[in-house]
C-alpha cells in the first residue's frame, strides 16, 4: 500500500511538472499589440477605394478600428511585415500573419465574393452615361394625291428625334448606382473581417490542441520510462506486481490519450488547410508566437465606436440610401420625357 500510494505521488508530481512547464515557457510573454499601416495586410487596412457616396468620418474611423482586429506580435521583426501568402504544397512554418495573407487570398469564398465588385462598378458607369440614343424614322408616302407635281410624286418624310428626361432620372440613377456599389464593398469588408476572425480561431485552435498533443505525448514517455523502471525494481524484488499492473494500464491510458490528441490536432489542421484554401496533403508546422501573447481587454468606448463603424451596419445604411434614390427615381418617371428633333 506504501508503494502504491508512492506510485502515485509521482505520477501526479509528474503530470503537475510537464502542465508548468507547458503552460510557462520562455518566462515572460510579450504583449500583443497594434501594428502600424503597413504591417498589416493589404486587403485588410486598405478600405475600398472610389466609394461614390462615403462619408470620410466613416472612412477614417472605421479604418483605424479595422486594423486592431489583427493582433501583431511586439517582437515580430519588421521584415516580417511584407510576407508572402504560403504557396500550396511547400511544408513551412505558418505563423498567424501568413495564415490570414493566405487566407485573405487563396479562400475561395473571397475570390468569388471579389468578382461581384467589378458588375456593380460596371453597373455605376452604365448610370453615369447620360442616355443619348437619337432615333431615324424616314417615311414614303407613294402613290398619294399630290397637289404639286406629276402624279407620280412620292412624299418622303424624315424625322430625327432625341428622348429628354426633365426630371433629373440621371442623378437618381447615378445615386442608387453609387450606393449599390458601396453596399458591394462594404458586404466584401465585412466577409475579409469575419474571413480574418475565422482564421484567427482555427489557427489558435490548432495551437490549442498541438500544445494538448505535446503534453500528452510527454506524459506518455514518463510513464513509459516510470513502467520500465517497476519493471527493473521488479526484477530486483523491490517493487510489488500490483505496482506494476496499475503503471502498466497507466501507460496504456495516456498512450491512447496521446493518439486522442493526435487525431484531434490532425483535424484542427485539416479545418485550417480547407480554410486557407491549401491542399489537404499540405504540411504545414505551427508557430508558437501565439504562447507569447497577451491578450488586452477591450474597453467599453472602444467596443462602442467599432459597433457604430461594422462593415455590416454601414452597408446597411448603403441599402437604404440605395432604396431612397430609388423611390426618388420612381417619383421622377411620372413626368413625362420630353422628344425634340427635326422633322
Amino acid at each position: 500500500m506504501t508503494m502504491t500510494c508512492s506510485v502515485r505521488m509521482v505520477l501526479a508530481g509528474a503530470a503537475v511538472a510537464i502542465s508548468l512547464a507547458g503552460c510557462c515557457s520562455d518566462g515572460a510573454r510579450s504583449r500583443a499589440v497594434i501594428g502600424p499601416r503597413g504591417s498589416q495586410p493589404n486587403a485588410l487596412v486598405d478600405l475600398p477605394t472610389g466609394l461614390a457616396s462615403l462619408d470620410q468620418d466613416d472612412h477614417s474611423h472605421f479604418e483605424k478600428s479595422a486594423i486592431r482586429l489583427a493582433s501583431d506580435a511586439s517582437d515580430t521583426p519588421a521584415s516580417e511585415s511584407t510576407t508572402a501568402p504560403l504557396p500550396v504544397n511547400e511544408a513551412m512554418r505558418l505563423t498567424i500573419r501568413q495564415a490570414i495573407e493566405t487566407s485573405l487570398t487563396q479562400n475561395p469564398d473571397l475570390v468569388a465574393l471579389r468578382q461581384t465588385e467589378g458588375v456593380s462598378a460596371a453597373a455605376l458607369g452604365v448610370a453615369a452615361t447620360y442616355p443619348f440614343n437619337p432615333w431615324v424614322q424616314v417615311q414614303a408616302t407613294p402613290y398619294q394625291d399630290a397637289r404639286v407635281g406629276s402624279p407620280t410624286t412620292t412624299a418622303h418624310y424624315v424625322l430625327v428625334m432625341q428622348q429628354i428626361q426633365l426630371a433629373h432620372q440621371q442623378q437618381h440613377r447615378e445615386e442608387a448606382a453609387g450606393a449599390a456599389l458601396n453596399g458591394v464593398r462594404w458586404n466584401l469588408l465585412q466577409a475579409e473581417l469575419l474571413n480574418i476572425a475565422q482564421t484567427q480561431r482555427l489557427y489558435f485552435a490548432a495551437v490549442y490542441q498541438q500544445g494538448l498533443r505535446d503534453l500528452a505525448r510527454v506524459i506518455a514517455d514518463n510513464n513509459a520510462q516510470l513502467l520500465t523502471i517497476l519493471e527493473r525494481q521488479l526484477a530486483a524484488g523491490a517493487a510489488t506486481a500490483a505496482d506494476v499492473a496499475m503503471v502498466r494500464m497507466d501507460a496504456r491510458s495516456t498512450q491512447r490519450q496521446m493518439q486522442l490528441a493526435e487525431a484531434n490536432l490532425q483535424t484542427a489542421l485539416l479545418d485550417l488547410r480547407r480554410h486557407l484554401g491549401l491542399s489537404p496533403d499540405a504540411e504545414i508546422a505551427l508557430d508558437d508566437e501565439a504562447f507569447r501573447w497577451e491578450w488586452a481587454v477591450t474597453t467599453k468606448e472602444h467596443l462602442t465606436a467599432l459597433s457604430a463603424t461594422r462593415p455590416d451596419v454601414l452597408a446597411a445604411h448603403a441599402d437604404i440610401d440605395a432604396a431612397r434614390a430609388n423611390t426618388n427615381l420612381a417619383c421622377a418617371a411620372r413626368t413625362p420625357d420630353l422628344q425634340i428633333g427635326p422633322f
